[in-house]
């Protein structure tokens, strides 16, 4: 383990401390009746966190590449090496990467391995549960080419240098957790690999010029200063490969690598649907978690929907179907006690963004692992996501995200439990059923679940 000087300036976390007792950060957090469908803070029910003396913490970052320090950083918070080795858990042994930052770690001779659960955790030194300098998340296992994990922040509006990200809102982003507790990240959310080498975070700037996977504007602590942005303390591995095994080379696409921009007009091509019954199918694959998300706003543009099924029981390639080049729709039902209550179609084959397919297979061409939709469009229904992925008992996962006018969305309000949301398509279905315990928040404009 390294040796390490503290700050010649612990004024600067003490001035953060003194600022979190007045907002009332500091000393755990409060329940948060409006709290969004991820994973809550350290130490709360239901959270991810991985503790920093944790015995599945197998090997920790051995030096690093490319350090690039962005603006808001003072040269006493640019020593890259406090990254390295076990995660100290204070607040002073890090490096700061400013405002847009980056930085990246390796491990050698050990490799990330996909693994069961988790395959590593990034630990940042956030002073509490709220405050949250966020980053995006990157693997590679040759340097050069890097997949993003997949994003997504609910947070509705800007955030001011000292104000608050609810940790539920949050999910696929570096740092998620306050100091001594890392952010886990399972490389099966990244189909092209297997294994990595490499982990790259960037730092996302808080000022509304970043976005998640889904095009939404992205907001966290903004303006900071003195030690901006993600302030990196260590990254470990929980599943470990030897890096005397094999492993391929993945050609990355921009798609792959490129954050997205709002920017081109899509068309799409509507083919017949496979439309929902007038009740739920009983022989659905269910999973072990199933998170549902509606907002009706008012005007309809800003309304949402989110679906997500994972740890789904065991799924095969083949009963995806053919979205791509044939002629399977993907269809979102959800119903209530009344029946169907809504539904939206996904349909096959069509033509999206720089006439480019809207779906797009996951995996390689001889070992296809699922299937991707985009559209900006919104056509028909407001689909603007679906994803489906095959895998063994666990690792199955689907998720349906919607937006804007094109969604008939029900009566939230109105919704009575049980509550069946399912993805039809190919010969398969998935299915989430949430009952009355298992809805967090219900009325005229929202609505939200979250099965386990």
């Amino acid at each position: 383990m390294l040796t390490r000087e503290r700050t010649p300036f612990p004024w600067l976390c003490t001035a953060f401390v003194a600022v979190a007792v007045q907002l009332g950060l500091v000393g755990g957090l409060v329940q948060n009746a409006d709290a969004g469908p991820y994973a809550p803070a350290a130490g709360q029910p239901g959270s991810t966190a991985i503790d920093k003396g944790d015995v599945s913490l197998q090997a920790w970052a051995t030096a690093y590449e490319d350090y690039v320090a962005g603006a808001g950083v003072t040269g006493d918070w640019q020593t890259p090496e406090k990254a390295l080795g076990q995660a100290v858990g204070d607040s002073f042994d890090i490096v700061s990467l400013g405002r847009g930052g980056s930085i990246t770690l390796t491990f050698s001779p050990a490799m990330i391995d996909d693994g069961a659960g988790p395959d590593f955790a990034v630990f940042e030194n956030s002073f509490s549960d709220l405050f949250l300098e966020l980053g995006y998340v990157e693997v590679s296992n040759d340097g050069i080419n890097f997949f993003r994990f997949p994003n997504d922040s609910l947070t509705a509006s800007p955030v001011p240098g000292f104000g608050v990200v609810d940790p539920t809102d949050i999910d696929g982003y570096c740092c998620k957790y306050r100091q001594g507790f890392g952010t886990p990240f399972d490389l099966a959310d990244i189909p092209q690999l297997s294994r990595a080498t490499h982990v790259r975070i960037v730092d996302i700037t808080g000022d509304g010029n970043f976005f998640d996977s889904d095009l939404d504007v992205i907001y966290d602590p903004y303006p900071t200063s003195g030690s901006a942005g993600v302030d990196l303390d260590a990254i470990g591995i929980l599943n470990v490969a030897s890096a005397s095994t094999e492993t391929p080379t993945v050609t990355a696409t921009p798609d792959d690598t490129l954050t997205p921009t709002a920017t081109g007009t899509p068309t799409a091509t509507p083919m017949a649907a496979v439309g929902c019954a007038a009740s739920p199918r009983l022989d659905c694959r269910e999973a072990g978690k199933g998170v549902l998300v509606i907002k009706d706003k008012d005007p309809d543009r800003g309304d949402k929907l989110v679906w997500r099924w994972t740890k789904g029981a065991a799924t095969d390639a083949e009963d995806l179907g053919d979205p791509l080049g044939g002629s399977d729709d993907y269809v979102f039902c959800l119903y209530d006690q009344s029946g169907l209550a809504m539904s939206a179609t996904a349909p096959a084959g069509g033509q999206c963004q720089n006439a480019a397919d809207c779906w797009k297979q996951l995996g390689q061409a001889s070992n296809p692992t699922g299937f991707r939709y985009k559209d900006s469009e919104l056509t028909p229904d407001g689909l603007f996501k679906l994803q489906v992925r095959a895998g063994d008992a666990g690792k199955a996962k689907a998720l349906v995200k919607g937006r804007g006018e094109l969604l008939a969305l029900p009566a939230t309000d109105a919704l009575t439990a049980d509550i069946v949301a399912q993805l039809v398509g190919g010969t398969t279905c998935f299915s989430s059923t949430f009952a009355s315990n298992d809805v967090r928040k219900q009325d005229e404009r929202s609505f939200k679940a979250i099965e386990r």
